[in-house]
């Protein structure tokens, strides 16, 4: 991968947010990071959010009143994907019609849950300079957070159904078994 960054030179790189909830993304993340800080060019790095299990009143308010807007007949609010952390937040300057294109484009992607991409995906993208990671820890603290209660709450029979339609997926525990970054050592010399 270093090889592959001198040889191209990019000028700019995006990669996925270090957010914990694909592993295949933050080791992506892990990874192109890596390579650039071993490499020395220059390319600016920058990382986008996908999706995540970070709920917060604070920080992720959109996230929350999508959850609420479930709640409420014929209405329906869908936030684009949300940072996990506080800093700088870039957004591609669109026009109405390159956001049409771009949405027009998700419905494409048939092997996917095209209303699913396009909840998620169909607005501005959103990015932020890369920020280094101690990659060996969780990208939030799991204890005591929403998720947390969330899961603890779905082990209750009656509430699982009603708790995986307002929330989908949250993780079962930061580190799990398939969140393997975590137990990647990382090499500090070479």
């Amino acid at each position: 991968m270093t090889d592959l960054l001198r040889k191209c030179n990019y000028d700019i790189i995006f990669v996925p947010l270090y957010e914990g909830g694909h592993y295949q993304h933050d080791m992506t993340n892990f990874i192109v990071s890596r390579a650039c800080i071993k490499s020395g060019t220059k390319s600016l790095l920058y990382e986008c959010p996908e999706y995540n299990a970070f709920y917060s009143l604070k920080n992720t308010p959109g996230k929350i009143l999508s959850l609420i807007s479930k709640l409420i007949p014929f209405f329906e609010f869908n936030s684009p994907p949300s940072f996990i952390r506080n800093g700088n937040r870039l957004y591609l300057d669109m026009s109405d019609e390159e956001l049409a294109l771009k949405r027009h484009m998700l419905q494409l992607f048939v092997s996917q849950d095209v209303k699913g991409l396009l909840d998620l995906y169909g607005h501005k993208d959103s990015y932020q300079i890369y920020t280094d990671y101690d990659y060996s820890k969780p990208p939030f603290g799991y204890d005591g957070s929403i998720a947390e209660h969330v899961n603890s709450l779905k082990t209750i029979p009656v509430l699982r159904s009603f708790l995986w339609w307002i929330f989908g997926k949250t993780k079962t525990r930061h580190p799990d078994p398939d969140y393997m970054i975590t137990k990647i050592k990382i090499d500090t010399e070479g």
